[in-house]
């Protein structure tokens, strides 16, 4: 992130701008992202503190909620942050005790895409069809024969009964 800062290659956001663009479940056009304060708690000019996203996080950007929040409101029965709760409150923002200035934001080109195949959806479609017929077939066999002994279930039913009987007879079930 250094890098980037000296390099000139972080925009300066501000606060509810902040919140705007990392306040959603996927973030696609930022990336990393620098949280400024002018507090004069250290006189050297270094990283107060970083932070990596929680994959297991109920709320994926409860960072930009502030102290006041729980980052699991649901475990803990506690009020949710939401993106607009926030920005009611972002000329207060505070993160890890630190009044937050800006931000400064790794802008990043979008890389979202729809993969599709064509032969793969036809595979797809048919494979769900060959089921449809042949759920349709035993539903019609089932319900317009009266005549128990000729229902293709019953058949398959009674080939595995003499299937058994046959392992029984053969000791092939106790192997």
């Amino acid at each position: 992130m250094h890098e980037l800062v000296v390099q000139g290659n972080l925009t300066n956001y501000t606060s509810t701008k902040c919140m705007d663009t990392y306040g959603v479940n996927f973030v696609s056009t930022a990336r990393n992202v620098l949280l400024v304060t002018r507090d004069t708690k250290t006189s050297n000019r270094t990283v107060l503190g970083s932070n990596i996203w929680e994959s297991s996080a109920q709320i994926p950007y409860s960072w930009i909620c502030g102290d006041a929040w729980d980052n699991y409101p649901y475990t803990s029965k506690r009020a949710v942050c939401t993106p607009s709760i926030a920005k009611a409150a972002a000329s207060d923002w505070t993160v890890s005790r630190h009044h937050i200035s800006y931000c400064m934001v790794e802008l990043v080109e979008e890389k979202c895409r729809l993969s599709f195949s064509f032969v793969i959806m036809l595979v797809v479609i048919g494979v769900n069809a060959s089921k449809a017929s042949i759920s349709t077939y035993y539903f019609l066999d089932l319900f317009l024969h009266h005549d128990t002994k000729d229902h293709s279930l019953t058949q398959v039913r009674h080939f595995i009964g003499q299937m058994s009987e046959v392992e029984l007879e053969l000791g092939i079930a106790n192997l």
